[in-house]
């Protein structure tokens, strides 16, 4: 609303939750991509909220639950992989038909074809016990960095590659106390602090009289972002927003590693 007040042209994906995908769909429905696209840094949330939308569809179905159950690592092994294969065929094929793989990973590199296996083998990275798990672990990791950083180019190899190892071998690291509440403050505030950033850095050029950038504008962002979320906090209290944030399934036994492991759903 406001985008159109000052006369600008906000695309319609940016109400409708697919941003990221945007591209695809204007090329699959023929419309127009010339609209402006002055919130599309909300790629990254409609991109997580269509991803978690379909795993609590998978979870809601009965024999799914049971099935990943029976053994988690190995059933989530097999989604990780089946997912990437699933994943990187879709870009060939649509590279095929747009004969241009180079348009094709653009039109999907923040869909849920590509998201969806990095946060399922992200998944198996977490669960990995014991030696032989992790060594699965990462090979599973090294196929997404084969099929979408290697051969199709989606994601950056020299970080893709390091994450799985940091994440086995390098799970905490300690900091003084000072940074811990720091940290956690920042990373509770971490939504609002990313949808808002912009909106701040627009108020601040408009009061200062010019541009921001640089360590003054990730300045402004936290700590913006960071009061907004402490004054709509006692809101979502008043909602009683946490009783949704308790919901949950067990899928994993409680004796399995002595640690209880738990999906969302009531």
């Amino acid at each position: 609303y406001v985008h159109l007040q000052i006369g600008n042209t906000p695309n319609i994906s940016a109400l409708l939750l697919y941003e990221n995908m945007s591209m695809l769909v204007a090329y699959l429905t023929g419309a127009s991509h010339a609209l402006e696209h002055q919130i599309q840094w909300l790629w990254f949330l409609h991109a997580y909220i269509q991803v978690f939308l379909l795993i609590a569809i998978g979870l809601s179905v009965k024999p799914v639950r049971n099935w990943i159950s029976r053994a988690p690592f190995r059933r989530v092994s097999i989604l990780a992989i089946v997912l990437q294969l699933s994943g990187f065929l879709c870009i060939l094929l649509l590279g095929g038909w747009v004969d241009d793989l180079g348009y094709a990973q653009a039109l999907l590199r923040s869909s849920p074809f590509t998201i969806l296996p990095l946060v399922v083998v992200g998944a198996l990275l977490a669960l990995a016990r014991g030696r032989r798990e992790q060594v699965t672990a990462l090979a599973v990791s090294a196929l997404m960095l084969v099929l979408f950083a290697g051969i199709t180019n989606v994601f950056r190899p020299p970080v893709w590659g390091l994450v799985g190892p940091i994440l086995l071998f390098i799970p905490f690291v300690r900091v003084p106390r000072a940074v811990v509440r720091l940290a956690t403050g920042v990373s509770g505030a971490a939504l609002i602090i990313y949808l808002t950033h912009r909106a701040f850095f627009f108020a601040f050029d408009w009061l200062s009289g010019g541009p921001i950038s640089g360590v003054l504008a990730a300045a402004v962002a936290i700590v913006g972002g960071y009061l907004l979320w402490q004054a709509y906090r006692p809101v979502l209290k008043w909602v009683r927003i946490e009783r949704i944030a308790s919901w949950r399934v067990e899928l994993w036994p409680s004796s399995w590693s002595g640690v209880r492991r738990s999906v969302l759903r009531k």
